[in-house]
C-alpha cells in the first residue's frame, strides 16, 4: 500500500480526520445541550473538561496538515516540525487539564471507573506529547541533513 502521495494512506487518514474535526465541532458548539438531553448535571469538572475539547480540536487540526504534506510528497520540511511542536504543546495542555481534573475528583464520589480513565487518559496525551516532542526534533534533524545534502548536488 502507498503511503504518500494522492492515493496514498495520508489523503485517507486526512479525509478520515477532517470528518472527526467536523463531529468535534458539532459536538463543542451543542456541548451543553447535549448534556441537557441526556439528563447529565453541569458540574465543575463539565467545566473543566470543555477547554479540552478546543484543545484537541487544535491538535487534530495540526494533524491534518502533517497528513496534507504527506499527501503531497513532502514530509521533510520545517512547517511539519512547527505542526508537530503545536501538537505537542495541545497534548500536554490536555494532559495537564485531565489530570487537574483528576484531582479535583479524587475525593469525591465519582465512580472509580471515572477516576481511571482521567488518569489514562492524562498519561496517554502525556506520552503523545513527548512523542510529538521527539518526532518534531527527529524532522529537524533530517530536515538538516536533506538541506546540506542537498547543498552539496
Amino acid at each position: 500500500m502507498k503511503i504518500s502521495g494522492k492515493y496514498g494512506l495520508g489523503s485517507y487518514l486526512k479525509i478520515f480526520l477532517k470528518l472527526i474535526m467536523i463531529m468535534l465541532i458539532v459536538i463543542l458548539l451543542f456541548f451543553f445541550k447535549i448534556l441537557n438531553i441526556f439528563n447529565v448535571d453541569f458540574d465543575n469538572l463539565m467545566f473543566i473538561i470543555y477547554p479540552c475539547g478546543v484543545f484537541f480540536l487544535v491538535f487534530v487540526y495540526q494533524f491534518i496538515g502533517l497528513f496534507d504534506s504527506l499527501s503531497n510528497s513532502d514530509p521533510f520540511c520545517r512547517v511539519n516540525v512547527r505542526k508537530m511542536k503545536t501538537g505537542m504543546v495541545m497534548a500536554l495542555m490536555i494532559s495537564l487539564i485531565i489530570f487537574i481534573s483528576f484531582i479535583c475528583v479524587i475525593n469525591l464520589e465519582y465512580t472509580v471507573l471515572l477516576k481511571a480513565f482521567l488518569l489514562f487518559i492524562s498519561a496517554l496525551f502525556l506520552g503523545a506529547g513527548i512523542a510529538l516532542y521527539i518526532l518534531s526534533e527527529l524532522f529537524k534533524t533530517a530536515i538538516n541533513y536533506k538541506e546540506e545534502n542537498d547543498l552539496m548536488i
